[in-house]
């Protein structure tokens, strides 16, 4: 490597001709060295030549170096030309030295490296930022041990700003040196974000070496890169990779985790968070768990645990029976002194506020019930007992009522020391502010709540009691069923007893549900003796009742009490029974077990919710289907109807014209006939078809005007109001068809109303038709049939001889009498009725706008439903096919509920050793 270095900085020549004495010029000594070489019968003169170089290049004649150095053959050679390329990148001829560079062949490793790192700075100098990349990593990879070039490395991948290949190097480099330093380099990429494109996988190898060199630096690694990973697509990736690392990892025992535990525990909570299903997490649960087990400290262990636990018991997976059995180890030696009770509320409220996502609720009462609960502050003292036991007297002297019972609510009641007085029902619906305390009974009637009082209460102040008073039992009631779940909300349980009969079997039976409901109750009994006549004999009484509650209740202790002693302490000495009986130390453990309770009857009523809307929604799809059909059906029912009422009224027009027609067909002919009399033997009979003709259309227009049109504007009002009648029939079909969908549906949807107004349409086109009558003439003597020809010939060739007219009177007479008019009556009935074609042709359209809105809205009304069904069933589809959208958080409640239970139970057990 000497010899090497001398080559790298261009001092062969001193190493290898000049001596620490020698005063003389280096270009003058070896020149002699040069000539006396030469003059040798076999000169080497390479190795000259090349220090010779060296001097030229140090001097800056950078021609003549070149000059000396391309006259080398020997092993100098490789190294001759890496220095040709250096000077002529100090001449600028930069192609050339590139080209020159790149034609250095050698097995040298250090010179590789050197002609790499000098073409990076070539290609640098140039500003080729990608082929000085690629220098600068064959240099690292030719010898990463060279000097600098890892730091030049990632000097310029950081210049660059090319986190890729400089997190890669760092990578690289941690590895191989083992460094601590480079770890630290990897470490800041990590914190300043820049391994965001990276799988978690590439830096398992890393962590491995990194585990054997610093435990403190491996965390914290580990820490950065869960940061980097969380909420990131690779975040599940990262979690099974750390934990199979964690998991094979053989870690000192004696090393107290800073960070890790801590993200676990994280992991866990974010993991059942919502946003990933059972089925997501059955294979890395169990891993997880274990690894967090594995590096929890002695202080967190207990929560690892309970987690591991409350996990097998609600999904149970492949969790090993050896580590569920050392977390349950684990548990019960921890020494984590963890309150639960405000986190479990907090779940609590996590489970209202993923119900109310969901548009479904968990209850009004049961949210009140966990955050009186929550409240810690003050004891909640409840007291219940049978009728006629003094329940309420001992509730009136709590309270400090001096003999006025409270109320007698019918369900339970709670009173706390409040400054702004307020009185509240409240029920899985809502909190409903009451007026009085009269109110209780009629307002509290049938509901399933709890009434709470609040007023200003110096005594529950002092206290700092909450008196909670049940309703009385009555044991023809199903009391347990009903208000039992009410003592949840209690910390001790005062149950007064009948003096004439403490402790019955009903009474001791109730008593022990309470107690398998809330295990940690603190049950103790309060007796009112005012009707013993003698101390001994109360004595007596309470002995033989303290044996009883004894033989049942070892923990419980008994009270005896007088409402017939007011004014003697007995409250205050209440007040301190309930101090000296009840461990507050428990309270915790007990609320929290009581929050838990309540927090796995919201999920069951969720769930219960969700099977309900499922049902009330193919209950829905069903009505919906039957009205559809039923709809369906009326449709077709209108359609029939519409062509029915079309054929009916037409009909009954087409009877009014047929009448007229008639009519006109036998009137007319004879009405013709009678023209005959406009006929006289000094007639002109050249011209008298001309008179006859007119004299005809005349009497016809005569007749249709005063005869028959009137009849026909007559019948046509009797047929418009025959038509309305008809359509009235159709509209009151409408309407029941609409009152019988509205009420199926429940709101008012649909009207099926006509259009009415066609009446008065065809009212005034009647008005206006039948006003007066315009009628082409009817050519009834004039035309050219054989008779009418002869007849008008004669006339005008013998009417001009006066001898004739008595024959030609005859003749026209004895015609017009005796002439078949049936064709003239055809043609001019036809022509009366053509003025009202357009209006007879727009009947069936006018009828058919009566029906167009009842049409139109069924239509539209069927494709809403239709809509609407379409969308119940996707939402029903989509609820049977991923049930476990709404199912799997519950579950994960579950387990979180499950873990807390476990942690509780851990600590009941350590308190009863």
């Amino acid at each position: 490597m000497l010899l090497e270095e001398h080559l790298i900085q261009k001092t062969f020549y001193k190493e290898t001709f000049l001596k620490e004495e020698e005063k003389e010029h280096p270009v003058r000594l070896l020149g002699d060295i040069y000539m006396e070489e030469q003059g040798k019968e076999l000169p080497d003169l390479s190795y000259i030549r090349f220090a010779q170089g060296e001097v030229y290049f140090h001097n800056r004649d950078y021609e003549a170096a070149i000059f000396k150095w391309e006259s080398i053959h020997n092993e100098l050679e490789p190294w001759a030309r890496k220095n040709m390329a250096d000077a002529y990148v100090q001449l600028e001829l930069w192609e050339t030295a590139r080209d020159i560079y790149k034609s250095v062949t050698t097995d040298s490793q250090v010179l590789n490296t050197e002609v790499a790192l000098k073409m990076y700075e070539l290609y640098e100098s140039q500003e080729k930022w990608q082929e000085a990349d690629e220098m600068i990593k064959q240099a690292v990879l030719l010898y990463p041990d060279y000097k600098d070039v890892t730091k030049r490395a990632r000097a310029f991948f950081e210049q660059q700003k090319d986190w890729d290949s400089a997190v890669e190097h760092a990578v690289n480099e941690a590895i191989r040196t083992k460094s601590p330093h480079w770890f630290g380099i990897l470490h800041s990429y990590i914190e300043e974000g820049h391994v965001k494109s990276y799988e978690p996988a590439y830096f398992i190898p890393a962590l491995y070496t990194l585990e054997g060199v610093d435990l403190r630096q491996f965390e914290q690694v580990i820490s950065s890169l869960w940061s980097n990973f969380h909420g990131q697509k690779q975040y599940i990736k990262w979690l099974v990779e750390i934990n199979h690392l964690i998991l094979n990892s053989d870690f000192q025992k004696t090393y107290q985790w800073h960070d890790l535990s801590l993200l676990y525990k994280e992991a866990f909570y974010d993991l059942l968070g919502g946003r990933y299903f059972v089925s997501d997490l059955l294979d890395i649960m169990p891993e997880l768990l274990a690894a967090w087990l594995k590096t929890a400290d002695d202080e967190t262990s207990f929560i690892a645990a309970s987690a591991l636990l409350g996990w097998n018991d609600v999904i149970p997976t492949a969790i090993n029976n050896e580590i569920a059995a050392s977390a349950e180890k684990k548990l019960h030696e921890s020494k984590g002194n963890y309150l639960f009770l405000q986190d479990s509320a907090d779940l609590f409220d996590l489970i209202k506020n993923w119900a109310y996502g969901h548009k479904i609720d968990v209850g009004e009462k049961l949210a009140w019930m966990v955050h009186e609960l929550a409240q810690s502050n003050h004891v909640h003292v409840m007291v219940a007992g049978t009728s006629g036991s003094g329940k309420s007297s001992i509730v009136s002297s709590l309270l400090g009522y001096a003999g006025d019972d409270p109320e007698e609510a019918p369900v339970p009641a709670v009173f706390k020391d409040l400054e702004d007085p307020a009185i509240h029902l409240i029920t899985d619906e809502g909190i409903l502010a009451v007026e009085n305390r009269g109110d209780f009974s009629q307002i509290a009637q049938g509901q399933k709540g709890i009434i709470e009082v609040g007023s200003p209460n110096s005594f529950l102040r002092e206290h700092r009691f909450s008196v909670i008073d049940l309703p009385e039992i009555d044991w023809n009631d199903t009391w347990a069923r009903r208000k039992l779940k009410h003592v949840q909300l209690a910390d001790i349980l005062l149950f007064v007893l009948h003096e004439y009969a403490p402790l019955t079997e009903n009474e001791r039976d109730i008593l022990l549900k309470a107690k398998e409901e809330c295990p940690d109750l603190a049950i103790h009994f309060v007796m009112d003796i005012r009707s013993v006549n003698s101390e001994k004999e109360a004595m007596e009484l309470l002995e033989e009742t303290r044996r009883r509650i004894g033989a049942v209740f070892p923990a419980s202790k008994l009270f005896a009490y007088s409402t017939a002693l007011e004014g003697s302490g007995q409250r205050e000495g209440l007040a301190q029974f309930i101090h000296d009986h009840y461990d507050r130390s428990i309270m915790e453990r007990a609320r929290t077990a009581n929050v838990l309770s309540l927090a796995r009857k919201a999920i069951g009523g969720l769930l219960q919710q969700q099977t309900d809307a499922e049902n009330e929604l193919l209950e829905s799809i069903r009505l919906d289907e039957e009205i559809l059909g039923r709809m369906q059906g009326s449709i077709h029912q209108l359609q029939d109807k519409e062509e029915e009422k079309v054929f009916v009224i037409r009909q009954a027009y087409e009877s009014i014209k047929s009448e007229i027609k008639k009519d006109l067909v036998q009137s007319l002919p004879r009405l013709l006939k009678g023209a005959a009399e406009i006929i006289k033997e000094d007639s002109d009979f050249g011209n008298i078809h001309l008179e006859l003709n007119e004299e005809m259309n005349n009497r016809i227009e005569e007749y249709l005007q005063n005869t028959i049109l009137p009849i026909y504007t007559s019948s046509l009002q009797d047929w418009i109001s025959f038509s309305e009648n008809e359509l009235n029939e159709t509209q009151g079909t409408m309407t029941e068809w609409a009152e019988g969908f509205n009420a199926i549906v429940g709101d008012e949807r649909i009207s099926l109303r006509g259009d009415f107004k066609i009446f008065d349409d065809w009212r005034r086109d009647a008005d206006r038709m039948t006003s007066s009558l315009y009628m082409d003439k009817e050519n009834i003597m004039l035309k050219r049939t054989p008779s009418q020809v002869l007849l008008k010939g004669a006339g005008k060739l013998l009417g001009v001889i006066p001898a004739n007219n008595t024959v030609l009177y005859n003749r026209y007479k004895s015609f017009i009498e005796n002439e078949n008019y049936q064709e003239a009556a055809e043609s001019i009935a036809i022509k009366f009725f053509r003025q009202f074609e357009m209006f007879e042709k727009a009947i069936p359209r006018d009828i058919g706008l009566f029906f167009r809105d009842p049409f139109s809205e069924l239509k539209q009304t069927v494709a809403e439903i239709q809509r609407e069904v379409d969308a119940k069933k996707a939402a029903l589809e989509d609820m049977r096919s991923k049930p476990e959208a709404f199912r799997d958080p519950l579950t994960f409640f579950e387990v979180r509920i499950r873990q807390t239970e476990w942690i509780n139970h851990a600590e009941r057990t350590n308190a009863i050793v």
